[in-house]
């Protein structure tokens, strides 16, 4: 999703509807709180984990990483760390970012299907009223 970072106005569709129109930087900012990404041992093992850990908003996969999104990067790198190795878990890599277009969007999609409450900007009410 590069491309989409070039841009300056990105679409999102989703089911054949316009979801959002927006900046990169705006979509992006729709992510709630920090990214910490991590290359674990067993990455199915880690996300079980890191779901029970608090502050923890989101996991998701990209292949051998997990970008988890948490409510504070400098607060939760340590917990994650020591819970995963009191787990028995090694971390080969783990680090704070930002998330990009591609986190952003899943993100949204995801808030999307579990039927989130808050409109996304640009979304209009669909029901006429």
């Amino acid at each position: 999703m590069d491309e989409a970072d070039r841009c300056s106005r990105v679409g999102l569709m989703y089911q054949g509807q316009m979801l959002l129109q927006e900046t990169p930087k705006n979509i992006r900012d729709l992510v709630p709180g920090d990214m910490i990404e991590i290359v674990p041992d067993d990455r199915l093992a880690a996300e079980k984990v890191l779901e029970d850990i608090p502050g923890v908003i989101e996991i998701q996969n990209y292949g051998e990483r997990l970008h988890v999104i948490v409510d504070s990067g400098n607060q939760r790198i340590k917990k994650i760390k020591k819970s995963l190795r009191k787990n028995g878990l090694k971390i080969q890599d783990i680090n704070i970012t930002s998330p990009k277009m591609e986190e952003a969007f899943i993100h949204l999609i995801q808030d999307k299907i579990k039927g989130s409450s808050s409109e996304l900007p640009g979304e209009e009410d669909k029901s006429g009223s």
